[in-house]
């Protein structure tokens, strides 16, 4: 799932910089945030399954890896709005 996501993101963002120039930028952070968030997200559930293992909860090794704080992907910004380009349509309803 997560190189599907990575992939489908990856290509939202490229053919938004090819088609728009201008949203270049945009389009890339937007990929950055995703990726970003996703590494954010697989942390924590490590983390999780680090912490139930309780038979060396006291060893370093479980202990750095059971320490991350909850998952939040990051949003975008609420002004903040990505659009096909020129040559994608939508399907009609």
């Amino acid at each position: 799932m997560k190189a599907m996501d990575s992939g489908l993101t990856g290509a939202v963002a490229l053919r938004t910089a090819l088609a728009r120039p201008e949203r270049a930028d945009l389009a890339m952070q937007f990929h950055a945030d995703n990726e970003h968030g996703l590494s954010v997200e697989s942390a924590a559930r490590t983390a999780g399954f680090c912490a139930e293992e309780r038979r060396f909860a006291d060893r370093p090794f479980w202990g750095r890896r059971s320490g991350h704080p909850p998952a939040r992907r990051p949003r975008l910004r609420p002004r903040t709005r990505l659009s096909p380009g020129s040559g994608i349509h939508r399907p009609a309803a």
